[in-house]
This record gives structure tokens, C-alpha cells and sequence, in this order.
């Protein structure tokens, strides 16, 4: 992570180029959604729209509008912002270390601070971005390891079209494999 003060400002840039040295946190999105602190599985919220906040967080690599979430998120049509409030305290009540606040909020925007967390799928990507074929054969089985099934299997919800085929930080386009994806909580 690099810090700069820009305008009088800090703020803080997720790199893709390395991984944190040591992780507190893993989270897996291939296969089925697992959270790890310190190699201790972690029991994620119940709520589907939580956990595919989380992913989604995960993966962006950048802020998002509170807007834009409560646009893939929300299904409260009276009090879509409170709805998000809820999913990200529930998201803070498993990220968050004491000391440690992963979900940074600011007045319109809301991003998940990687600094001490490791995603597969960023791995992957990471390792795509670089080139695969610069790699040693113990990085590419490693790398093979961490797919343990579809990319976020068992994570459908419905009522929310919009998020279905999102996965950052390509955007929106087609889920792999899944299609439209249902929401359930």
C-alpha cells in the first residue's frame, strides 16, 4: 500500500503488484466464500448480501459510492441507505481487528482497507497481470491450489438484477459459469 498526502489530504492506494507480507486475514472467493484470521476459520454472516458485500469490496480496489452499493445491494425501497449501514456493520463485526478498522467509510464512499488481507482471486489476477509464464512450478501449484470451486460458489441472491453479473474489477460483466445470479438472504 502506498500513503501520499494529496491536496492537504492522506490517502491510501491499493497495489496490485504485492501481497501483504503477512496476512491477518484471507479471504477465499474460489470455491465457496471462507474467511481465515491467522488460519482460523472465521464464521461469515448469514446474510448473502453481506458476504457478497464483502467479496465485491474485495475485489474493487478502489471506492465506491454509497449510491452505487445501495444500487447493487439494496432492496429496502424506503431506506436503501439504512440497509447498507446494516450489511456493513455486520461485514465490520468479521474484518475489523481492535486497532484495526478494514471498512473505511467516508462521507459518500465506502472501501475495504487490504493492507493485512489476502484475496485469492487477486492473487490470480496478480499473477495474470505479471505473467504466468514468468512463474516457477511451486508458484503455479500453489496458485492452482487456491481454486477450490466457482468463483463465489453458493453466493446467489436474489432481488438485486444489478449485482448478478458484477464482479470487480472488471465491472459488469458476466459472472463465470453462473449467469444471472439470484439473491437470497
Amino acid at each position: 500500500m502506498v500513503t501520499g498526502v494529496v491536496a492537504g489530504v492522506e490517502i491510501r492506494v491499493e497495489s496490485m503488484a504485492a501481497e501483504p507480507a503477512s496476512a491477518t486475514l484471507q479471504l477465499r472467493l474460489l470455491g465457496p466464500m471462507t474467511l481465515l484470521r491467522e488460519g482460523v476459520p472465521i464464521a461469515l454472516p448469514g446474510s448473502r448480501k453481506v458476504r457478497a458485500l464483502i467479496a465485491y469490496l474485495a475485489l474493487a480496489h478502489r471506492p465506491h459510492t454509497r449510491a452505487h452499493l445501495c444500487e447493487l445491494f439494496g432492496d429496502v425501497p424506503n431506506d436503501p441507505r439504512g440497509e447498507l449501514r446494516w450489511c456493513l456493520s455486520k461485514a465490520r463485526a468479521v474484518l475489523d481487528d481492535a486497532g484495526h478498522r478494514r471498512i473505511v467509510s467516508a462521507s459518500e464512499t465506502v472501501t475495504l482497507d487490504l493492507a493485512d488481507m489476502r484475496v485469492d482471486a487477486s492473487e490470480i489476477e496478480r499473477a495474470l497481470h505479471d505473467g504466468i509464464a514468468g512463474l516457477d512450478a511451486e508458484r503455479l501449484r500453489a496458485l492452482a491450489d487456491r481454486f477450490a470451486g466457482e468463483f463465489l460458489e453458493g453466493l446467489e441472491i436474489e432481488r438485486s438484477p444489478t449485482f448478478a453479473g458484477c464482479t470487480p474489477p472488471t465491472g459488469c460483466a458476466s459472472r463465470p459459469s453462473r449467469g444471472r445470479a439470484r439473491w437470497r438472504r
